[in-house]
């Protein structure tokens, strides 16, 4: 590489004092527009309640503990297992957070631009430097061609903060999309306890039902020699004959929410209906359902919830966005540096190729436009205004949600008890009843009417633990999940990314 032909002010421009010069009026414009940069706005709080958060780098606990197997149902436990790594909607949620991680890390080396080109010149040019128009002859000119690559770089300086503002809004964005796959988990977790639940209920109020129809044929049976003996009257027949005739017509609509259920555990589980883990083959009996659930405080609840933490970061990543509006009506500074490489000559021209560099403050801003500007931070400030509105909805929502759940446990959970004192009861009187039918005491059809009496009341027990099962579901999702009591979760050994189609290949079928 020679560099004997070239100027030193092209080798090294801050040689040149009038290099000089422009770095310093830059200098000074750049500290005078800095002492008129407004700092960064701090995320507003609240209006209804102040979150103590820890940093911003920890999340809410909520990813956590398998609170379901406090109902202590091994097929509960792999069903929910089941769903949380092949559920499509959660792998769609986890695609979405390596989106938005991969903009954080693109922000990083923003600050760098590079400009490469590669061009060539082709003309005519004459021995010794002279112009052609001045040559005796004219032969003696020949075409001659140049090609030269540059390249430049510059890095950007933050001296007005938007780098970092928009390191803010991409972090910001990916905390929210983390939140949001929280949420989703919790959401899958308690909708598929909930349609296990409801569906091994449901079996358990069809066996209730087939016993029922069972007692009130054979009252029927019963009732009709009692009338063609003369024991009884034809009201009494028709009356019989009504009742089983009303419990038999209860049978679709169990047939119908048992399917619905299926169908609900189906989707949340990624299974095909042909695939189906059939509720109505797997579930024996309901769980025992508990009512030892510790409360948590308002304060707890919120800092757990992922909405509100979903809330809170975008709220944070729209005071970031208005920050970046704001830093445009700055000039962004560049620091740069740039090598010039001629590649090629005619060979008539043996002069020698020089690398030319150098390196200085270059200066690039979108010539003001101030309306423009301001109608971005406008937007800007608008945006943040609807985020707070948001995060204050939210947190209104989550303490009335709080608030219900702990009322409708207290009033659901009691009348659950009492309904299964009152089942409790009536068994009782059916024994009684069977040791006086034995002693010649009692009619047989009094006995029947007994049992019947039982099995319906163990039919509203049923229902009552219907509802009761709603009402826990709900005190899961308010509280975000993990129940004091439930033990702590097993390691995951299955992503929800690692799960496959092909693997419905290998799951036993409903009709297996």
């Amino acid at each position: 590489m020679h560099t004997d032909e070239v100027e030193p002010a092209m080798r090294f421009q801050f040689n040149n004092p009038t290099s000089r010069q422009r770095l310093l009026v830059l200098g000074v414009l750049s500290s005078g527009l800095s002492g008129c940069f407004n700092p960064l706005l701090p995320v507003p709080q609240s209006t209804i309640a102040p979150i103590v958060r820890a940093p911003q780098s920890a999340m809410p606990d909520q990813f956590a503990p398998n609170w379901w197997q406090v109902y202590d149902d091994a097929q509960l436990n792999a069903v929910v297992t089941e769903a949380l790594a092949a559920n499509r909607q959660l792998q769609q949620a986890a695609a979405t957070v390596l989106e938005y991680r991969a903009a954080v890390q693109a922000i990083a080396p923003s600050a760098w631009h590079s400009n490469t080109a590669l061009w060539g010149s082709r003309g005519n040019s004459a021995a010794g430097g002279q112009p052609e128009g001045v040559m005796a002859d004219k032969a003696s000119a020949h075409r001659q061609s140049n090609y030269a690559a540059s390249f430049d770089l510059q890095w950007e300086l933050d001296i007005f903060k938007r780098l970092s503002a928009l390191k803010q809004v991409s972090s910001a964005a990916l905390s929210a999309v983390q939140a949001d796959q929280a949420a989703l988990q919790l959401l899958i977790a308690a909708e598929t306890t909930r349609a296990w639940l409801m569906g091994c209920n449901t079996v358990q109020q069809q066996r209730l039902l087939q016993q029922q129809l069972q007692l009130l044929a054979q009252q029927a049976q019963l009732s009709e020699k009692m009338y063609h003996a003369g024991r009884s009257t034809a009201a009494d027949l028709l009356q019989r004959q009504s009742h089983y005739a009303r419990v038999l017509a209860t049978q679709a609509t169990l047939q119908q929410q048992l399917q619905q259920h299926q169908s609900a555990l189906n989707i949340l589980m990624a299974r095909p209906p042909t695939l189906a883990l059939s509720i109505a083959q797997q579930c024996q009996q309901l769980p025992p359902l508990q009512h030892n659930v510790q409360h948590l405080e308002a304060t707890v609840m919120l800092q757990r919830r992922p909405d509100i933490y979903a809330a809170e970061q975008r709220l944070r990543a729209a005071t970031a966005q208005r920050n970046v509006a704001q830093a445009d009506l700055y000039p962004r500074i560049q620091l740069g540096a740039g090598v010039y490489q001629p590649l090629a000559n005619s060979p008539q021209n043996n002069a020698s190729r020089a690398t030319v560099w150098r390196i200085g403050p270059l200066l690039s801003w979108q010539f003001p436009n101030f309306s423009a500007a301001r109608a971005a931070i406008a937007q800007a400030d608008a945006r943040a205004v609807k985020a707070l509105a948001q995060f204050d909805q939210q947190i209104i929502v989550a303490l009335n949600e709080w608030q219900q759940a702990l009322h409708d446990d207290q009033v659901m959970g009691a009348a659950q008890q009492q309904q299964r004192q009152a089942w409790q009861y009536s068994l009782q009187r059916q024994h009684m009843a069977e040791q006086s039918v034995k002693l010649g005491r009692l009619e047989y059809m009094t006995q029947l009417d007994l049992q019947l009496e039982q099995l319906e009341q163990a039919a509203l027990l049923a229902q009552q633990n219907q509802n009761y099962i709603a009402t826990q579901i709900q005190l899961f999702k308010v509280f975000a999940g993990r129940w004091q009591h439930a033990p702590a979760p097993a390691p995951a050994t299955t992503t929800a990314l690692q799960r496959t189609a092909a693997d419905l290949a290998t799951i036993p079928s409903a009709t297996e």
